[in-house]
């Protein structure tokens, strides 16, 4: 407290101490959040109205909590408060759809086979509330994509499962317009595709970018970066036999890099460059991919992306001889030897901008807006 010349004091409330809670929360300190938390519930408990907690409150700290991945101490937080608002005072304490968002992204955090099968326990029970009337808990846009990313992060071929999710969202838009898919839900489906061992995939992962680039000025579904690379991963993961469906892999694999070169928005990394040459690998051969690769690495080169996991891909797929020549390296040069360091600066003097833009994407696309609203008063 701070004493003015009038004798009074300024005496902190609950707005007060629900952003120091957030400050410590960024600040990675979950511990520190919640024992403010739980001082200022028992001073509220007290007879300190000023002090009464908020969802906000408790939302930071189960926020700080799943970003340090403790679903256990997370799940703690969401219990406390579905037991408080049975208790006179704290009504307003029932968790709503951004406290279960939240509390869902965390398992996505952790991404195990158990933490997704908490997501969808927690998914279900939201399903529950729409029901019966509870509209503020009722699954969002924010919830699905959430839950996609859970079944992508777990490990497994998780592909029926992201269809039903895909399914229900569409059978919701019917009746709420705010449940349209972004970018993010399709993107995320796109990895998930990419796992799956379904022998059609690249003509799935063309239809689904067909539908996202419709409306060009929709920035909320219109592809990104991610969304690309997430195509060629499903390229080069495509499994079946069938020479026709390896055919459409490879086209489309060659579609989506020439259009990412393209768009104004668009600017292909280093790992957008590997992912293309391993699917050049797996899906042409000969003269064919020897011709692919030239290209493509003239590309790479002037864009300045080229690394070192590159360079491992090419010294696995690509004949001795030519890539020696390709590298501009003398014929008894040993591959194996060879790094970054070894050849032109400018072929790969973008390369850690590309890493720091893709980490930057990529965080956004994990920690993606659970919908938690700003401290206002």
């Amino acid at each position: 407290m701070q004493e003015r010349s009038d004798d009074t004091f300024l005496k902190p409330d609950s707005f007060t101490l629900t952003n120091v809670i957030s400050a410590w929360a960024n600040s990675n300190n979950p511990e520190r959040a919640e024992a403010i938390l739980n001082t200022m519930q028992a001073m509220y408990e007290n007879g300190d109205v000023a002090m009464k907690p908020t969802t906000v409150s408790f939302g930071a700290v189960l926020h700080a909590w799943a970003r340090a991945g403790n679903i256990e101490r997370a799940e703690k937080i969401v219990e406390h408060m579905e037991s408080l608002m049975h208790l006179e005072g704290f009504e307003e304490m029932r968790p709503n759809a951004v406290i279960y968002n939240i509390l869902i992204n965390c398992c996505a955090r952790c991404g195990s086979p158990s933490a997704v099968k908490k997501a969808q326990g927690i998914l279900d029970k939201m399903r529950k509330y729409k029901d019966a009337g509870y509209t503020l808990a009722s699954p969002n846009i924010i919830t699905y994509n959430s839950m996609l990313s859970a079944l992508h992060r777990s490990g497994e071929d998780a592909y029926p499962e992201a269809c039903k999710i895909l399914q229900e969202i569409e059978m919701a838009r019917t009746l709420d317009p705010s449940m349209t898919p972004t970018n993010v839900t399709y993107t995320t489906f796109l990895r998930i595709l990419a796992k799956s061992k379904v022998p059609n995939k690249s003509i799935i992962a063309e239809r689904i970018l067909a539908e996202m680039e419709i409306n060009p000025n929709d920035h909320k579904l219109f592809p990104n970066n991610l969304t690309y690379d997430a195509v060629l991963k499903v390229c080069g993961s495509l499994i079946a036999p069938d020479s026709s469906l390896q055919r459409h892999a490879l086209v489309l694999a060659i579609k989506t890099i020439t259009k990412m070169q393209q768009l104004p928005h668009i600017i292909p990394t280093s790992f957008t460059y590997k992912e293309f040459f391993t699917t050049l690998s797996k899906l042409t051969k000969g003269e064919e991919l020897l011709k692919l690769i030239e290209k493509s690495f003239d590309d790479c080169t002037r864009a300045g992306v080229l690394d070192d996991k590159i360079l491992g891909v090419l010294i696995k797929t690509t004949p001795k001889v030519f890539l020696q020549k390709l590298l501009k390296l003398d014929t008894n040069t040993n591959l194996h030897s060879v790094s970054i360091k070894d050849l032109p600066q400018n072929w790969s003097c973008n390369a850690k901008r590309s890493v720091t833009m893709k980490s930057q994407r990529t965080n956004e696309q994990i920690v993606h807006n659970t919908g938690r609203r700003k401290i206002k008063r």
